[in-house]
């Protein structure tokens, strides 16, 4: 499932998005009356505690254990981290709080804070990154090309200039996208004018 690099952030993203498919399928099944959908929500209620759990004791894992975050990710610019979060991050790829206190001449608490921090925006972005991808599923590479321009606050003209298309085609291809991101239980207040 997993591939052999990952880093306990990885995974604490992959099983919460389990877990927010987990609910989806209850939420969907549910009330529904069908036995197998009864028996279905059964079992995901079961998976959806187990995952949970997971879910919270990955999270702490990316806090307190080494390699809770590759370099790559550290240095990477999207995740927004200061210098300082950078470098106590980075040593904290190998070494533990403690020694980067001394190291550094500050308080232990102070590293675990900037550490945390650290973490926390990292996984803020992974996470939208991964919703953005969902975004797209179910959508053709034309549909996804206009969804990516529209999302990037161009006019539907605009778009339809870009891709030497009619106004109406972007029009019609955009309550298309609207539908196919609603159906797939995407963000039910897309706006598309």
């Amino acid at each position: 499932m997993y591939k052999e690099t990952s880093t306990w952030v990885d995974m604490q993203i992959e099983y919460k998005n389990s877990l927010q498919s987990i609910r989806k399928v209850k939420k969907h099944r549910k009330n529904t009356g069908n036995f197998i959908d009864v028996v279905d929500c059964e079992l995901a209620a079961t998976m959806e505690n187990d995952l949970a759990t997971s879910v919270k004791e990955m999270k702490q894992r990316a806090l307190q254990e080494y390699k809770a975050v590759s370099a790559e990710d550290i240095i990477n610019p999207a995740y927004g981290l200061t210098k300082r979060q950078k470098e106590i991050t980075l040593l904290r790829i190998e070494f533990s709080c403690k020694e980067i206190a001394e190291w550094l001449k500050i308080d232990i608490s102070t590293v675990y804070r900037i550490h945390e921090t650290s973490i926390n925006k990292i996984m803020k972005v992974k996470q939208q990154e991964k919703k953005n991808e969902n975004a797209f599923v179910g959508l053709s590479k034309s549909q996804q090309e206009i969804y990516k321009h529209y999302i990037d606050g161009l006019k539907q003209k605009e778009i339809a200039e870009r891709l030497d298309v009619s106004v109406n085609t972007i029009k019609t291809q955009l309550k298309r996208i609207k539908q196919k991101i609603q159906n797939v239980g995407g963000d039910k207040t897309i706006q598309i004018s």
